[in-house]
């Protein structure tokens, strides 16, 4: 989603589904994208952890984008207008 293409490309959905639940495999970030910043990848890889002790809580998760959106409006990488729902 993050590098243009779905995760785990060219895998088909129902594959990529059942290696995720079953096994724990997780899309790798392959680019350095300038659409994604290097904060929302740390946040979605902690998400991600297998580990629910190391995931971070809902609350914590809309402080980061917060932030996260609150610095990419200010260096125009998203819009003025962009909203999160929670705003």
């Amino acid at each position: 989603m993050f590098e243009g293409y779905p995760a785990f490309h060219p895998m088909a959905p129902e594959d990529a589904a059942q290696q995720t639940c079953l096994q724990g495999m997780r899309p790798s970030f392959k680019t350095k994208s300038k659409s994604c910043p290097p904060e929302l990848k740390e946040l979605v890889g902690e998400c991600w952890d297998p580990e629910a002790v190391v995931r971070p809580t809902f609350a914590e998760v809309i402080v980061r984008l917060d932030k996260i959106v609150a610095h990419c409006t200010k260096h125009g990488w998203l819009k003025e207008t962009f909203k999160l729902p929670w705003k």
